[in-house]
């Protein structure tokens, strides 16, 4: 009867350990579709990013400023992610890609790093997401360097449009 006890307690144990193996093998995901605006200028996001099931950083992230109607129009594409780390209710999102800058029939096109830092702050904004800096909102910082040149840019702005959201479930691929 002692032996039996001994085995269900360690039988307890094994189970409630496999569980919260699993809780924590469940990767996180950051995703976001919208408007991130500043002070000077707005440019519309698309983020998705997790870890899949062999623990490899999977995803995307498109980030565009300006039209066909604006003088300059800046586009970054993330192509191969490399890192995800998240901390509260922010995540931090790496990875190789590319940036075209086209200022009228000037096209130029820079391979680098991407950095991108998500903020889910705030419930979804919609179409009529406030501006206003006292209102807690999303929040969007993008970071290119290029490789063979000095070339960078950065974007740090709130979200007006859209949402970000960061989660226990793996949706993003």
């Amino acid at each position: 009867m002692k032996h039996l006890k001994t085995f269900v307690v360690a039988a307890a144990f094994l189970v409630f350990g496999c569980a919260f193996a699993q809780q924590d093998a469940h990767p996180k995901f950051v995703e976001g579709k919208g408007l991130a605006q500043n002070r000077e200028i707005g440019g519309k996001f698309e983020l998705r990013a997790t870890h899949n099931e062999r623990g490899e950083t999977v995803g995307r992230f498109l980030f565009q400023v300006g039209n066909e109607e604006t003088p300059r129009q800046v586009t970054i594409e993330l192509k191969r992610p490399m890192s995800l780390e998240f901390a509260g209710d922010g995540s931090v999102f790496k990875g190789r890609g590319i940036m075209v800058v086209r200022e009228g029939r000037d096209i130029r096109r820079f391979e680098g790093n991407i950095t991108v830092r998500a903020a889910d702050l705030a419930p979804p904004a919609g179409d009529n997401g406030s501006p206003d800096p006292n209102v807690p909102h999303d929040r969007l910082v993008v970071r290119f360097e290029a490789d063979r040149s000095d070339v960078t840019y950065t974007f740090e702005g709130i979200v007006t449009r859209g949402d970000i959201k960061i989660g226990p479930k793996a949706t993003a691929g």
